[in-house]
């Protein structure tokens, strides 16, 4: 065995099955329990609606569960990292928007909750994770 092979842990194919054993990790659960909460107009009051994400595999009665999970995966679980939609041109309407996150992402304690000028600027901040 050359000094290179021996120093970047080459193992020889008989002693392979034998050294990379390892138990497999278990797979810490994701599932969060979304809201986003509008305001209509001083008739209606306040329209809330909810939906539950699973990831690992994805799912839930949240419509794009594919995507959302990828997002949480990119922001490593933290909602005020979500990669959002670059770019998105919004205007200036108020009409709030307030949303929240309770559950756990792979294991540790998810609680979100932020408030948006409307509905557009959610969207570009949060992407498809509030897209219900």
């Amino acid at each position: 065995m050359t000094t290179a092979m021996a120093l970047c842990g080459f193992v020889s194919p008989g002693r392979a099955a034998t050294v990379n054993q390892s138990p497999q990790a278990p797979q810490l659960s994701t599932e969060l329990d979304l809201t986003i909460s509008e305001s209509e107009d001083l008739v209606s009051g306040t329209m809330t609606r909810a939906r539950k994400l699973r990831c690992d595999p994805p799912s839930g009665d949240h419509p794009y569960p594919d995507t959302a999970c990828h997002d949480l995966a990119v922001a490593e679980g933290d909602l005020a990292r979500l990669p959002g939609v670059p770019g998105k041109v919004c205007s200036g309407v108020y009409k709030p928007v307030s949303v929240t996150a309770l559950g756990e992402w792979r294991g540790i304690p998810v609680r979100f909750a932020q408030s948006y000028r409307n509905a557009c600027k959610m969207m570009a901040s949060t992407g498809l994770v509030f897209g219900f």
